[in-house]
C-alpha cells in the first residue's frame, strides 16, 4: 500500500468588509480573473499557467464543464452571487425593534387567561423566522374574541409581524456565508511518502468532494467544484453555502460539529463523553483543537475508504513530531503568505523546470554528440574492415582468373594438337596421291597387279574416309566438349560465390546451391578442371563444398581405376 500526504483545508468566510475582501480575492483566483482586487497575484506572477486554463474544471449548477466553456460573463455572474445580499443601514435599530416587540408578546403570552388567545400569542411567537409573515388571519381571529386591552393586542401582533418582516435577507455578518474548501496531495516532504502522478484524473477531485459534501451537508448548496490542472499539481477547491435550505439559518458549523461527534460515536477505545464536542456553546480553543482534529480524521477515513484504497493508496495523517518540527511550522508560517509571496510557488516552479529542460536538453545534446562519434567510429571501421575482406576477394578472384587462363590454355595446345592430326592426314593424303602416280607407273607391269592396287587403292580409300569421318566427328566432340566444359567450370564457379553470399546471410539457399555445384562438378572430366573448381571454393574458406570435392574426385578416380 502506497503511503501519501494529503491536504484539507476549510476556510469559512463570513459577511463582514474583511472576510468579504478576502473571499473575493479567493473566488477570483479560482475563477482565473486577474485584476486590481487581487494584485497580489501580478506581483508574483500569475500562479498558473495560462495556456493550460480552458482545461481546467468545474462543476456548478450539477454539469461538469470545462473552463473554455465558463465565460468569463458566467464567471462574474457566480461571483456576485456568492455574496450575501446588501443589509439595511439601519439593521441594529431594526434588531432592536424586533426585540422590543417579541418581548412584548411574551408578556402577554403569560398574562393571557383566554386559552384561544394564548394559542395565538404562541403562534405568532413562533411563526419561522426566514418566512414572511400576514397576520390577517390572527387578527381576525382575536377580534372577535372577548379579550383585554383587545385593540393594543392586535396592534401589537401587526406591529411583531413587521418588524420580523423587516428583516427578512438580513443576515448575521459573523456567521460563516461561504465555506471554501482546497483538496490535495502535496509534494511529500520525506521519501517515507509517495507522490502521486496520474493516479487521480481531474474528474476524481471533483466528484470525490461532491460525493463527501453531499453526504454529510446534503442540506447546503454546493455553489460550485473547481479542478485546477493549470498548476503544478492538480487539486480541488470547493464553494459550500453556509445557509441551511431548510431552516435558512446559517448553522454550518453547527452541522459540522453534529458531523464530528457522529463519527467520534463510531470510534473504539475512546471516551465518549471526554471526546464528544458540545453542540449548543461556543468552543474554547481546546474544544476547537479537537474538534478540527477529529474532522481531519473523519476526512482522511472518507477519503480512504471511497477514493484511494481501491488504488493501492493510503493517505495517512502527519504525526505528531512532524507537524511540530521546523519545517513544518516554517511551511504552515509561509502557507499564510499570498501564493506569489512564498519561497516556492508557481513562478518559482517554472523557472525550475525552465532549468531542468535546459539542464536535460543539454544532456540529451551531448548523449547525441557522443553518439554521433561512436556510430562515425563504428562506420570508419567497418568500412575498413569491408575493404579489407574485398580486397582479399579480389585477389582470390585474380587467382581464380588466372587459373581459368591456365585452364584456356590447355584447351589450346588440345586445339593445337589436333591441328597437328589434321596436319598429318594431310600428309598422308599427300602420301597417298604419291602411292597413285607409283600406282599409276606400274600399270605395265600387268593387269593382275593393277587389280590388286586398285583394291587396296580402293581399301585405303575406304579407311581415309573413315579416318576423315572420325576426325570430323573427333572435331565436333571436342569442339562441344571444349565448350561444355568451359561452361560447366565458369558455372561451378560462379555458383560457388552466390553460395558463399548466402552463407554470410545465413540464407536456406546456400543448399540449393550445394546441391547445383556438386551435380555440376562431377560432369567435368579433365582434373585440373575440378582443380579450378575446388580452388575458388578454397578462395572463399568453402571448407564443407571443398570436402565433397575431395570426395568426389577420389570416388571418380577409383571409378576410373576399375575400368
Amino acid at each position: 500500500m502506497k503511503q501519501v500526504s494529503m491536504l484539507y483545508k476549510r476556510l469559512n468566510f463570513n459577511s463582514t468588509s474583511e472576510s468579504r475582501f478576502k473571499l473575493k480575492a479567493s473566488l477570483k483566483h479560482s475563477l482565473r480573473i486577474v485584476d486590481g482586487h487581487n494584485a497580489l497575484e501580478k506581483e508574483g506572477g500569475l500562479q498558473w499557467d495560462e495556456s493550460r486554463t480552458d482545461s481546467n474544471l468545474v462543476f456548478i449548477n450539477n454539469e461538469l464543464k470545462v473552463f473554455e466553456n465558463f465565460s468569463l460573463e458566467d464567471r462574474e455572474k457566480f461571483l456576485d452571487d456568492c455574496f450575501a445580499p446588501p443589509q439595511p443601514k439601519n439593521k441594529s435599530a431594526l434588531i432592536k425593534n424586533y426585540s422590543a416587540y417579541k418581548i412584548k408578546l411574551e408578556n402577554a403570552i403569560d398574562k393571557e387567561t383566554n386559552s384561544e388567545a394564548k394559542a395565538i400569542y404562541q403562534s405568532v411567537r413562533d411563526f419561522p423566522k426566514s418566512e414572511e409573515f400576514d397576520v390577517t388571519v390572527f387578527i381576525e381571529q382575536l377580534s372577535v374574541m372577548d379579550i383585554v386591552r383587545k385593540n393594543q393586542r392586535i396592534g401589537m401582533i401587526q406591529k411583531f409581524a413587521d418588524a420580523h418582516n423587516s428583516l427578512l435577507n438580513t443576515i448575521d455578518k459573523k456567521r460563516t456565508y461561504i465555506q471554501e474548501g482546497l483538496f490535495k496531495f502535496p509534494k511529500p516532504k520525506n521519501n517515507e511518502k509517495f507522490e502521486l502522478t496520474n493516479e487521480l484524473n481531474d474528474e476524481d477531485y471533483i466528484f470525490h468532494m461532491r460525493n463527501f459534501l453531499t453526504k454529510n451537508f446534503q442540506d447546503y448548496d454546493i455553489k460550485a467544484i473547481f479542478a485546477h490542472r493549470d498548476e503544478h499539481k492538480i487539486h480541488s477547491h470547493y464553494f459550500l453555502s453556509g445557509v441551511n435550505n431548510k431552516t435558512n439559518e446559517l448553522d454550518l458549523h453547527k452541522r459540522e460539529i453534529e458531523v464530528v461527534n457522529n463519527y467520534i460515536a463510531t470510534l473504539n477505545g475512546i471516551d465518549l463523553e471526554a471526546e464528544l464536542i458540545p453542540e449548543h456553546k461556543k468552543l474554547n480553543h481546546a474544544e476547537r483543537q479537537r474538534f478540527a482534529r477529529y474532522f481531519q480524521r473523519f476526512f482522511y477515513d472518507f477519503t480512504n475508504e471511497n477514493l484511494l484504497l481501491e488504488k493501492g493508496i493510503q493517505a495517512t495523517i502527519a504525526s505528531e513530531a512532524e507537524r511540530k518540527s521546523d519545517i513544518a511550522i516554517d511551511r504552515n508560517l509561509e502557507n499564510r503568505l499570498p501564493i506569489g509571496l512564498r519561497t516556492h510557488n508557481f513562478a518559482t516552479l517554472k523557472a525550475e523546470m525552465a532549468e531542468e529542460r535546459a539542464l536535460e536538453a543539454e544532456n540529451k545534446s551531448n548523449a547525441a554528440e557522443n553518439r554521433l562519434i561512436k556510430i562515425k567510429a563504428d562506420g570508419d571501421a567497418h568500412i575498413e574492415k569491408v575493404n579489407s575482406i574485398a580486397k582479399v576477394k579480389i585477389e582470390k578472384i585474380k587467382e581464380i582468373n588466372e587459373e581459368i587462363s591456365t585452364g584456356k590454355v590447355e584447351i589450346t595446345n588440345q586445339e593445337k594438337q589436333l591441328n597437328e592430326v589434321e596436319k598429318l592426314i594431310e600428309e598422308k593424303k599427300s602420301d597417298l596421291a604419291t602411292l597413285n602416280k607409283e600406282i599409276k607407273s606400274r600399270v605395265t607391269h600387268g593387269n593382275s597387279v593393277i587389280s590388286q592396287i586398285n583394291e587396296r587403292i580402293n581399301e585405303k580409300n575406304n579407311e581415309l574416309d573413315d579416318v576423315n569421318t572420325q576426325v570430323l566427328q573427333a572435331k565436333s566432340v571436342l569442339e562441344g566438349f571444349t565448350e561444355q566444359l568451359t561452361s560447366l567450370v565458369g558455372g561451378v564457379v560462379k555458383n560457388i560465390y552466390v553460395r558463399s553470399l548466402a552463407l554470410m546471410k545465413d540464407s536456406n539457399l546456400a543448399t540449393d546451391y550445394m546441391q547445383k555445384i556438386m551435380s555440376d562438378y562431377i560432369k567435368i572430366a579433365p582434373k585440373f578442371l575440378r582443380d579450378i573448381c575446388k580452388t575458388a571454393a578454397s578462395g572463399v574458406n568453402d571448407t564443407e563444398i571443398v570436402l565433397k570435392m575431395t570426395n568426389k574426385d577420389q570416388e571418380l578416380d577409383s571409378n576410373s581405376k576399375d575400368d
